[in-house]
């Protein structure tokens, strides 16, 4: 039997999207991000259409060993049968980011996922069905990844032009981008009196990936970026 692949075509260049990268060399988790909308909705219920954009996202990671339905699109590129990693954000911050509801970091999460099953399916959108293999939340990321080295990721947070920092308790999230159309992010934790790298993030026209780990950042380098940093919120 033919193996059945969930891809889309860019709406820009009319290619299909890339295959993600499986790793990064410095962090033990690399998924994808933006690439699915996750709902509660069981097999059983009336799915909305793939044209319908107004109905409920989840406001709660799921738990491991559960079944979950999600609307997959855009850099979605995976097989039925194949696991992936992938970042959760609760409803509010999935649509307005961390920065308009920080108290949602902590009830963020790295999700391990199975695809099961395609319910339905068109040339840009697909609900699927997902088996939750593991769930790690971006807080218990310092507690449980032994740390690494981090030099040179504040610089690479601030790559491009007019940073921008976010504080929200100990939690400061850090983006920049050239013009939208290119860009990172980092949501750094600080513990201890050190400044932890749990979380990063890249962006460009056909790739939308995070990454999550536990990198200790130079103070001295750490506050070159900040310098540079235009701070909001």
């Amino acid at each position: 039997m033919d193996e059945e692949i969930i891809v889309f075509e860019c709406t820009v260049c009319h290619k299909n999207y890339e295959k993600a990268k499986k790793d990064h060399p410095d962090f033990e988790i690399t998924g994808l991000d933006n690439v699915m909308d996750w709902s509660d909705f069981r097999p059983e219920d009336d799915l909305p259409g793939l044209d319908e954009r107004i109905w409920a996202r989840s406001e709660k990671a799921p738990t491991a060993g559960e079944r979950r339905i999600v609307q997959v699109h855009s850099h979605f590129h995976m097989t039925v049968g194949e696991s992936f990693w992938t970042l959760f954000t609760p409803a509010l911050s999935h649509f307005n980011g961390w920065d308009s509801h920080p108290e949602e970091i902590e009830a963020s999460a790295f999700v391990r996922c199975k695809v099961e099953r395609v319910l339905d399916r068109n040339g840009q959108r697909a609900w699927v069905e997902l088996y939750i293999e593991e769930v790690t939340l971006l807080s218990e990321l310092c507690a449980i990844v032994p740390p690494r080295d981090g030099s040179g990721y504040a610089e690479h947070l601030g790559l491009y032009r007019n940073p921008h920092i976010f504080q929200w308790q100990d939690w400061f999230l850090v983006t920049s981008s050239a013009e939208g159309d290119l860009g990172v992010w980092g949501l750094v934790r600080k513990t201890a009196g050190r400044y932890h790298l749990v979380t990063m993030g890249d962006w460009d026209f056909h790739l939308d990936m995070a990454y999550g780990g536990n990198l200790i950042l130079p103070e001295p380098e750490w506050d070159e970026m900040l310098s540079k940093c235009t701070w909001y919120g």
